[in-house]
């Protein structure tokens, strides 16, 4: 039987190909040669597999109902239960700084370069009085590829005369990969708990429901004293976002606020209600702990040429699925470190706060903290094995 009360029990491709011999001797009788040499057998076994790979769609149709076990699209079309949809990939976008001749127009569009990855200045810019002016540039691709770090954006694509430096000030927004199948699961979970309205687990949930929020913690005080740094019957958010999303995250705090409590934040940014009334809704930034990662592997002959990348991304898609206040267990990342085919053993995995020292201890963090890294914090040293 297919269904049980335990779920799904699919028969593997042995447990059919049994049965398929154990019917035909049935049938034909004990002397019918079921070998894997005869025609008969061979037609069992051709039968047997078709059937496998049948009863693997349907297990597959089966688990793809929750998202706990639903994956890609199928995970997708569960979303709207939840209200949120899966968070694309974005653009990096960093700060540069250009020296040249006053006056000097520079069109929107223009090309800088940096690592061999390419970035367009996203408006028109003129070059100011003093020579200098600050522009910001979008990566032409999406995703991590375009977190160059600091400093490397110095060149144009096409030289001009007009401008004769350029310095790169800063990353303002990294680029971000197509959100994962277990990113998407953690914050479908989140944005459920928060079904409701007017209680904090309901305005949990909803400012987890607003795209490339990461993280979410809201810290209250019920008491007629202050407490922790708090006033008398107050709340505080600590949201982990973009700053392009903080007018979207202030309305789902406005639209799902419980009444009666004060509002506590060092961000105020206006939200409307019905009437298109502005209103001052208050929130503060998670603190981000980005995190430093060194790893050495030992490795075989089937370790692939883009292994270290695969191992990258299985670590950071593990440290940067925690919620707010959650412990990175440092012994957990030994498993997706050896998920990577080809991996005989972790020589050493060490992690750090600062990227200087170093340590191989478990990283708690405050529940207004969260533990973040990034594809440029993660090195990988692979050894071959002899």
């Amino acid at each position: 039987m297919l269904l049980t009360e335990q779920g799904i029990e699919r028969p593997t491709y042995q447990k059919i190909l049994d049965k398929k011999i154990d019917r035909a001797k049935k049938l034909f009788g004990e002397e019918i040669d079921t070998s894997e040499q005869s025609v008969f057998g061979k037609y069992i076994r051709m039968e047997a597999e078709d059937l496998a790979e049948c009863y693997e769609l349907l297990e597959d149709i089966y688990y793809s109902r929750t998202p706990n076990s639903a994956r890609g699209q199928s995970l997708d079309r569960l979303l709207p239960f939840a209200g949120i949809t899966r968070n694309p990939a974005n653009y990096a976008r960093h700060k540069l700084l250009i020296t040249g001749e006053s006056g000097k127009m520079i069109p929107a569009g223009t090309l800088v370069k940096g690592d061999d990855v390419s970035f367009y200045i996203d408006n028109y810019y003129q070059i100011n009085e003093d020579g200098t002016v600050e522009v910001y540039v979008n990566c032409t691709q999406t995703g991590i590829v375009g977190n160059v770090p600091v400093g490397k954006i110095t060149e144009l694509e096409k030289s001009d005369a007009a401008i004769t430096n350029i310095k790169h000030l800063a990353i303002v927004q990294e680029g971000t990969e197509k959100e994962s199948d277990t990113a998407l699961r953690v914050r479908f979970k989140k944005a459920m708990q928060g079904a409701g309205s007017s209680t904090f687990n309901a305005l949990s949930g909803a400012i987890s429901r607003v795209p490339f929020v990461s993280g979410v913690y809201i810290k209250e005080n019920r008491e007629k004293e202050e407490k922790d740094g708090l006033p008398p019957h107050s709340y505080e958010c600590f949201v982990l976002a973009p700053e392009t999303q903080d007018s979207f995250i202030a309305q789902a705090i406005f639209d799902n606020r419980p009444l009666g409590v004060t509002q506590i934040g060092n961000i105020e940014i206006d939200a409307y209600d019905k009437q298109g009334r502005a209103h001052k809704s208050k929130f503060s930034r998670a603190i981000r702990k980005d995190l430093y990662v060194k790893i050495k592997v030992l490795v075989n002959d089937y370790f692939e040429a883009n292994g270290a990348e695969q191992i990258k991304n299985n670590v950071l898609e593990q440290i940067n699925t925690l919620s707010t206040g959650s412990t990175l267990y440092i012994s957990v990342l030994y498993g997706y470190i050896h998920e990577i085919a080809g991996v005989v053993n972790v020589m050493s995995l060490s992690i750090s706060l600062d990227g200087e020292s170093y340590h191989s201890e478990s990283i708690s963090a405050n529940p207004y903290e969260v533990i973040r890294t990034s594809f440029e914090h993660i090195e990988i040293e692979v050894l071959e094995n002899e």
